[in-house]
């Protein structure tokens, strides 16, 4: 969250429509030297949408079959992520609208998952993709649970730019497979 009275000159951001659709923006203040005001200009980044730059990982959040969820790399902001991975996570409100915007620190710090948080901070700092087959949680309303997990860094213009992670629930194939063992 940025308070505008702190931005001086410039600032980029992402700013979210009532609809919760992230837009990036790039905000410019000039200050008034005779009133002692500052005017803010504000406008969106052209080609910066997430449906627009990223349709694939777009197409799988709508269709809410995995967990998805997209972060912004910079400053790890939960720019976008869909009912089923709010659904695999322990923690708080269950509704989107709780989620959008927050960093992946506050997010984690409510659900009490540090080791997933210090992994995710990885794939920031490191840019390189994690992958993780039958990871185990302990789920408060489902108990134990097994996901496949992906966290894959989102490369615009030779810098990363998004973080992209997903979520598939395997925890009946585990259950099924260690009965049979």
């Amino acid at each position: 969250q940025i308070y505008l009275d702190n931005i001086e000159n410039e600032y980029s951001c992402y700013m979210f429509t009532k609809e919760y659709e992230p837009r990036e923006i790039h905000i410019i203040c000039q200050r008034l030297e005779l009133e002692n005001e500052k005017i803010f200009f504000i406008e969106e980044k052209p080609n910066s949408r997430i449906q627009d730059v990223l349709p694939y990982a777009f197409k799988l959040l709508s269709d809410n079959r995995i967990g998805v969820a997209i972060c912004s790399a910079e400053r790890g902001i939960v720019l976008k992520v869909n009912q089923r991975n709010i659904n695999f996570m322990n923690c708080g409100k269950e509704e989107i609208e709780d989620k959008l915007g927050k960093t992946v620190e506050e997010i984690f710090a409510e659900c009490n998952e540090n080791d997933f948080l210090n992994v995710f901070l990885l794939v920031m700092k490191e840019e390189n993709s994690f992958y993780e087959r039958e990871m185990r949680f302990s789920h408060s309303k489902k108990g134990e649970i097994y996901l496949d997990i992906s966290l894959v860094p989102i490369y615009i213009s030779g810098k990363v730019k998004y973080i992209v992670h997903t979520a598939e629930d395997v925890t009946e194939k585990v259950k099924n497979r260690i009965l049979i063992e």
